[in-house]
């Protein structure tokens, strides 16, 4: 099944995008156009559009757009706090909550037109039309790897997110010798060359013939944990 996002026909026309357009001096349908390619990355990347670890250079590079970031906070659809970023009212359009309940409600009008029905009429040419939201199935917990994939594309700008099969099974032999926290405090620690190389993925993950940043990384003597501080500012 092909991925999607929810989309009203009122959207382009909303006060946000004529501002947002103002804001970016571009067209008006230009600003819509960026504003689809952010959701869907949002949609992509996180399940509930809170927690977002990206910067404003990485949003403005990913809608081709200097300045967008700050714009979307301006116009109310975009919130900044301290390293991290978050969407309003996610759940009413994206997530997989509000397309269940967008194709629940296409089920039910498709029904009705194969029944010939239309809507219950409780009087003349007045329309009643009853919404029964459809929970969704609950996902299983995330393991590990994926836990530090999705950190690490938002962390790199989704340098992680064309990994193969080998490199996956190194990743995870590393993350069971090292834990999580340790993985994690490696990328942090060596960023900068990371984001400098050709080859990141063989670089961090490391090889048949090198061991990578992992395979050299020394653990902290303590145990780390991930929250007990914020980490380093994001490279750019």
């Amino acid at each position: 099944m092909a991925e999607w996002i929810k989309l009203e026909h009122t959207t382009p026309d909303k006060p946000e995008i004529v501002q947002l357009a103002a804001h970016l001096d571009i067209d008006h349908d230009a600003a819509f156009g960026k504003c689809v390619r952010f959701w869907i990355w949002t949609d992509q990347q996180s399940q509930n559009g809170h927690d977002l670890t990206v910067t404003s250079a990485f949003l403005d590079r990913l809608t081709n757009c200097p300045g967008f970031t700050d714009a979307l906070v301006k116009v109310g659809w975009l919130r900044k706090r301290n390293t991290n970023f978050s969407v309003p009212n996610f759940d009413r359009h994206n997530g997989q909550t509000a397309k269940n309940r967008a194709l629940a409600r296409d089920r039910k009008r498709a029904s009705r037109k194969s029944h010939g029905m239309s809507v219950t009429k409780t009087g003349p040419e007045v329309e009643v039309e009853v919404e029964v939201e459809v929970p969704p199935p609950t996902p299983p917990p995330p393991g590990e790897v994926d836990e530090f994939l999705r950190w690490a594309n938002q962390r790199t700008g989704a340098r992680f997110s064309n990994i193969s099969g080998d490199q996956r099974k190194r990743l995870k032999a590393h993350v069971d010798r090292l834990g999580l926290a340790e993985v994690k405090r490696c990328l942090e620690n060596g960023l900068r060359d990371f984001m400098g190389t050709n080859t990141p993925l063989p670089y961090f993950v490391g090889t048949d013939k090198k061991a990578g940043m992992l395979g050299n990384w020394v653990p902290a003597k303590e145990p780390v944990d991930p929250g007990a501080r914020e980490w380093e500012q994001p490279y750019e």
